[in-house]
C-alpha cells in the first residue's frame, strides 16, 4: 500500500497507535473526570467518534490499481477481447489496402479503431477477476501457514478451511 520510502513512517505510527491509547487514555479520563464528571468521558467519546467517521470520508483512496493483480488480470482480459474484435474485423472485412493484397492489417485497424474501445482506464473489476480461491490454495499449500491457522483459531473461522 505505501512505497518502500514511506513505509518506516508508517509502520511506526500502526505500531504506537495501540501503545498509546492504553497509555493515555487514563489520563485524559482522570482529567475529565476531576474536571467535570464521569459522563464527561462518555460524550468525549462520542465526540471522538464522530469527528473520525467524519474525517474519514475526507481521505483519498490508497488502492494502486497498477500494482493489483486482479487489475493487471483485468486489464490483459479487456485487452485480449479488443484483440479477438480486431480480428473479427479484419476477417470480415475484406477492403483493398494501401499495398493491394486485399486484406487490412491489424495495424490499420488500430488507426482505424478497430482497437480504439480499450481503454484501461474504463476497465471496471468484476467478480471473474476478484478470486480468492487461488490465492488461499498458495497460503495453503505450506504446512506451518496451516497450523498458524489452526492454532490461531483463524482457520476455522475463515472460508480457507473449506478448500482441505
Amino acid at each position: 500500500m505505501f512505497d518502500s520510502h514511506e513505509r518506516g513512517t508508517r509502520i511506526g505510527l500502526f505500531f504506537a497507535m495501540p501503545l498509546l491509547g492504553p497509555s493515555l487514555g487514563p489520563m485524559i479520563g482522570g482529567a475529565l473526570v476531576q474536571a467535570f464528571n464521569w459522563r464527561a468521558t462518555f460524550w468525549f467519546l462520542a465526540i471522538l467518534g464522530g469527528v473520525s467517521l467524519i474525517s474519514f470520508t475526507f481521505l483519498k483512496e490508497t488502492f494502486r490499481k497498477e500494482r493489483s493483480a486482479a487489475y493487471q488480470g483485468a486489464v490483459k482480459r479487456a485487452r485480449d477481447q479488443a484483440e479477438q474484435k480486431a480480428d473479427k474485423l479484419a476477417a470480415a472485412s475484406k477492403v483493398a489496402c494501401k499495398d493491394g493484397s486485399g486484406e487490412v492489417s491489424k495495424h490499420e485497424l488500430d488507426l482505424e479503431g478497430g482497437l480504439k474501445e480499450f481503454d484501461p482506464k474504463k476497465i471496471k473489476l468484476s467478480l471473474l477477476d476478484v478470486n480468492p480461491i487461488p490465492a488461499s490454495w498458495i497460503v495453503l499449500k505450506q504446512r506451518t501457514n496451516v497450523v498458524i491457522l489452526a492454532t490461531s483459531g483463524e482457520f476455522f473461522l475463515s472460508p480457507c478451511w473449506r478448500l482441505i
